[in-house]
């Protein structure tokens, strides 16, 4: 599955960061003077929590972002109403789900990022299920990649484990670990 705005792959290099630590994620509907993420409370007229940035939201449509801007928002905090959480082995996880990763994305690229399915496997025995993915970002200093891995195992239903199927599972986690190497949605494996 590519994002519906893919452009060709040019090169892989590691970007330089160039900029200071995150404040929080600007959304069109988030005003500047919001509070941080986990202490504003919500009001009536708080979005639902789906609406999440869309492709030239607050970006100038036409040509690439820097690349600092880029990396500036996709590290800021995600605001909590774009999380969710489930139960897995006994523990609660939040974490972002993969068409609202792509959704900031596009936000803070101005739709200029693309995404491809790299290699997927089995293990011989009908093992896991295991994946890699990449997300490249055409910015004004140049196209810049970033792989993520994603597994699953496979043989338990979605009602099981209530949520997907293999491969999209593993796709899913490939997409959202590729993204975190791009800084979006460190601060929820810090805390």
């Amino acid at each position: 599955m590519e994002a519906p705005n893919a452009r060709s792959e040019v090169q892989r290099a590691t970007p330089p960061r160039t900029s200071s630590a995150p404040s929080r994620m600007e959304t069109p509907d988030t005003p500047d003077d919001a509070a941080p993420r986990n202490t504003a409370p919500r009001t009536d007229d708080a979005p639902d929590a789906g609406d999440a940035p869309d492709a030239g939201d607050g970006a100038s449509a036409g040509s690439p972002h820097p690349l600092a801007d880029i990396l500036d928002g996709l590290a800021k905090p995600i605001p909590e109403r774009l999380l969710e959480t489930r139960r897995q082995d006994d523990q609660e996880i939040t974490y972002i789900p993969w068409y609202r990763a792509q959704k900031i994305l596009n936000h803070y690229t101005g739709g200029f990022w693309e995404y491809r399915i790299v290699e997927r496997w089995q293990q011989p025995d009908g093992g896991d299920f295991m994946m890699t993915v990449e997300i490249t970002i055409h910015t004004q200093e140049g196209t810049f990649s970033r792989q993520g891995t994603g597994r699953e195992e496979p043989g338990i239903s979605a009602s099981e484990k209530g949520f997907g199927d293999t491969q999209s599972n593993a796709e899913s986690m490939a997409f959202r670990r590729a993204a975190a190497k791009w800084g979006l949605g460190l601060d929820l494996y810090e805390g």
